[in-house]
């Protein structure tokens, strides 16, 4: 299936508008109220995402919790322990290697 010709000519028209917009706002004026407006008028032309900004944080979050969970499960089925991070242990060798390192030092 051939790509869409409508689809990039719309993007270089909304390019054209925000460059129009913000037409020497750039180099002149480096402020961060500026620098604000332009990214602003950037993502108007653009147009956000459906949900906007915070659907998205929100998805990539859930996305990372699952698989966070996704780990513990699979950790869980090989007898590991995970920490608050997420990340698998083995407690038995843990105890171990603590052990024998208390065993080092008396």
């Amino acid at each position: 299936m051939p790509p869409k010709v409508v689809d990039k000519k719309r993007q270089a028209e909304k390019e054209k508008i925000a460059i129009d917009k913000t037409f020497g706002m750039k180099n002149k004026n480096k402020s961060k109220t500026v620098q604000k407006y332009i990214k602003q008028i950037t993502a108007q032309v653009q147009g956000a995402p459906k949900g906007g900004v915070d659907q998205a944080k929100r998805d990539e979050k859930d996305a990372k919790q699952k698989d966070v969970a996704k780990a513990a499960l699979l950790n869980s089925l090989f007898n590991l322990d995970t920490d608050r991070k997420g990340k698998a242990f083995d407690p038995v060798a843990k105890k171990k290697a603590k052990q024998l390192e208390e065993d080092a030092l008396a």
